[in-house]
């Protein structure tokens, strides 16, 4: 049988649509049934992992970020490409007598520094057993109305819940009891490491298997998605003018073989692999929304072309002997989704979730800035949090114009735990 195949997946609810903020994956053996297993024979023992580790890009990727003010710096680790899960609360009520300014509504949620707000960190980051706490005061000049003094100090604490809205490989790992713990406090389990890195593409991962082979044995996952950035960056280079459409998929069916054999040659470790075929770029609100190319073909074709032979270059390098590398079919499951998007739990795939503009960061200062080609993502998605969204984290599939929302990383996890739990490893 072809590694490349799949069948098409069940229209009730499934179990995934369940998991998009937080917890373990309790119920998706019932999903197995999503993908078939390559390779022949009876499956007499199911591999079980005693550790994970990821490679690849954004998609795949737990972050640390400073936070600095007063003199202070602190890190918060576990901060995703999407939709961070953060809870704010004021500590003590508003001084008695005071009207709150109705322009300071919007901050009083999220934060961020300006004429009327000055930054002064309290202390250092507080680690509890299942979550980081930033504490911050600020002083106020404009935040009350009636003020005598007109300053006044208030005092937030931002939560910041790593192990909610989860990555896909976050999901995969808890099906198998491991966890990030080391790089996601909030997480219960540990035993998983990710070495993705934003903006990372086939050449990058390279570099970080290399760095970290070592560490890969017999008792060992590997997961790996990379590619989406190769495809970025060459899309850009045809809207530029300055790559034909033909040329570029001949250099992604490349990268896509160069990125198979990394994974042929991790499996000479012993380790089982996972590998994700990249999502169909051609219906991510980049594909649907992009203005035609300067030859008159839309964006949605030419992104989907260039997926395409990045795929195909794996599907015609891989190893598929049936025992060690197992393939998501992810490709196929979004042009599935995009056609019949309620089936499937969501609501459409047209639109984003995280707004591009009044994104902060922990200590309330101003990202760079929109989300910019060619790869988007960036500081505005690496600091999108549940207070600056403007639509459902698990309904909608795209947390900006290419990359995934929870709820999509929720499905892919599942995609991928079916895989791996139904292969013959």
């Amino acid at each position: 049988m072809t590694i490349a195949g799949t069948v098409q997946v069940h229209k009730s609810l499934p179990a995934w649509r369940r998991l998009a903020r937080v917890g373990v994956v309790t119920s998706i053996a019932a999903t197995a049934v999503l993908l078939t297993a390559c390779g022949g024979g009876d499956q007499v023992k199911k591999f079980k992992p005693t550790k994970i580790v990821s490679f690849g890009d954004e998609n795949s990727a737990l972050v640390e970020v400073n936070v600095g003010g007063n003199g202070t710096v602190t890190t918060i680790k576990g901060f995703k490409y999407g939709v961070n899960d953060i809870g704010i609360a004021k500590v003590g009520a508003d001084p008695s007598g005071l009207t709150v300014a109705s322009t300071q509504t919007a901050w009083i949620d999220f934060p961020a520094v300006g004429s009327a707000v000055s930054n002064t960190l309290a202390g250092s980051l507080t680690a509890t057993s299942s979550y980081y706490q930033v504490v911050q005061d600020f002083n106020l000049t404009t935040l009350y109305t009636n003020s005598s003094s007109g300053t006044q100090p208030v005092t937030y604490t931002y939560t910041y819940y790593c192990a909610s809205n989860r990555l896909w490989n976050q999901i995969l790992a808890n099906s198998y009891g491991l966890g990030y713990k080391t790089q996601c406090p909030s997480e219960t389990y540990s035993g998983a490491v990710t070495y993705a890195e934003n903006a990372a593409t086939v050449t990058s991962t390279a570099t970080q298997v290399s760095a970290h082979r070592g560490e890969l044995d017999s008792n060992t996952l590997v997961t790996v998605m990379a590619g989406q950035n190769d495809v970025l960056n060459a899309y850009a280079e045809i809207r530029a003018g300055t790559l034909t459409l033909d040329s570029a998929k001949s250099r992604m069916t490349a990268q896509g073989a160069a990125l198979a054999a990394i994974v042929n040659d991790v499996i000479k470790t012993g380790a089982r692999v996972l590998v994700v075929k990249l999502p169909d770029l051609g219906v991510s609100p980049l594909g649907i929304a992009d203005p035609a190319l300067p030859d008159g073909s839309s964006a949605a074709t030419n992104l989907a072309a260039l997926v395409l032979a990045f795929n195909n270059g794996i599907l015609n390098t891989i190893t598929n002997d049936g025992t060690k590398i197992g393939l998501v079919n992810f490709y196929d499951y979004t042009r599935y989704i995009h056609d019949s998007p309620t089936n499937y739990g969501f609501t459409e795939m047209v639109s984003s979730v995280c707004q591009t503009t009044s994104v902060y960061k922990p200590d309330g200062t101003a990202t760079s800035g929109a989300r910019t080609a060619p790869l988007y993502g960036g500081d505005a998605l690496l600091y999108c949090n549940s207070y600056t969204i403007t639509n459902s984290a698990s309904t909608y599939f795209w947390s900006d114009e290419v990359h995934l929302s929870p709820g999509a990383h929720a499905y892919l996890g599942s995609l991928a735990y079916s895989r791996a739990d139904d292969n013959p490893f």
